[in-house]
């Protein structure tokens, strides 16, 4: 999809997210650690390609918007995420 140009012009936001272990600030930093691999990844994948004028930013948004409960290791496991959100 981003190699199509369906979205050139727009911003590609990579944010992550992790589980409700740890401290609130641990989490924050983990998540964005979490994002910006993902987007160095993608961004290593694209190098050689044309993809317009997207531009990528990392996020991390911690333990915030879970998509499971937190109270098993699968829930656990789900919420660690990190998703593309296209602006």
């Amino acid at each position: 999809m981003l190699l199509s140009g369906r979205y050139d012009g727009r911003e590609v936001i990579f944010a992550g997210f992790t589980d409700s272990q740890g401290s609130s600030d641990g989490n924050l930093q983990i998540s964005l650690d979490r994002a910006r691999a993902v987007r160095a990844t993608i961004k290593t994948m694209l190098a050689e390609k044309n993809v317009g004028q997207l531009q990528f930013q990392a996020i991390g948004l911690g333990e915030g918007l879970p998509t499971v409960c937190n109270n098993s290791d699968w829930g656990q496991y789900q919420n660690r995420r990190v998703e593309v959100w296209i602006k």
